[in-house]
């Protein structure tokens, strides 16, 4: 059974009724499928969202969420008490400042390569992480050497323009992968499921990227930009970052 992601659909919303679709169990943790949830599956280089499911007889802490081959999504934690069964109605609540921190860190990641195509370069992504602490982006480059630390000052100015215009972060579900080659110039396609369209999420006017991760509602909620290391070696520019 797939699971009904909220977030797609609502990336402000932390908490929805739900319907236990199926429980397991492995190594001492329980796990929990739900009709739809409004908690954000690991992957994409962002960290899963962590929280609660409450209802009339138990409460589980949620400590991580994954997927499960036929793509239902798995909430995996500790019983505070209670026990849950096929058909019981929960709340479903995750942790909104651990969400509002993946949020930021992951948007700025799409703000970083907003700011190359806003520079006029088109190269693809060959790395992406957005994991608070070790967020990073990389670029198949044609920088020289001596051209490095000039087109990074120029792009963390880029970027700090991008957040300080408070563009929206607009996203659009199901697109065609054909129109995604037009839309998408820093990125080569992956293989699409039959009958499946991608989403994707525009940062700045003009520039998309396909990308399932949460996201912040306007770039200004991104928040000062931080460069902590970047560098060029055998034709790849690596930034790291983090959010103040």
């Amino acid at each position: 059974m797939k699971t009904r992601l909220l977030y797609l659909e609502n990336p402000l919303l932390i908490e929805s009724v739900c319907i236990v679709a199926a429980v397991a169990a492995r190594e001492g943790q329980v796990g929990v499928v739900l009709d739809k949830s409004p908690f954000y599956p690991k992957g994409g280089g962002q960290p899963c969202d962590v929280g609660w499911l409450s209802g009339s007889d138990g409460r589980m802490h949620v400590q991580s969420v994954t997927y499960a081959p036929d793509r239902s999504v798995v909430h995996w934690g500790q019983m505070d008490n209670g026990a849950f069964n096929v058909g019981d109605i929960l709340t479903a609540t995750i942790d909104g400042s651990f969400r509002a921190r993946s949020s930021r860190v992951h948007s700025a990641g799409e703000v970083i390569c907003a700011g190359v195509f806003e520079l006029g370069k088109r190269w693809k992504v060959t790395a992406a992480s957005h994991a608070p602490g070790q967020s990073r982006v990389a670029f198949a480059c044609d920088l020289r050497d001596d051209e490095a630390q000039d087109f990074v000052r120029r792009l963390e100015q880029q970027v700090s323009e991008i957040v300080d215009r408070n563009d929206v972060v607009e996203t659009f579900l199901d697109v065609p992968e054909e129109r995604v080659k037009e839309l998408c110039p820093l990125e080569s396609i992956a293989h699409v499921p039959e009958g499946e369209g991608i989403r994707l999420v525009s940062p700045a006017p003009g520039f998309f990227r396909p990308c399932m991760g949460a996201h912040v509602s306007r770039t200004g909620d991104v928040g000062r930009v931080l460069f902590t290391k970047a560098r060029v070696k055998k034709g790849e520019l690596s930034v790291t970052y983090d959010v103040a």
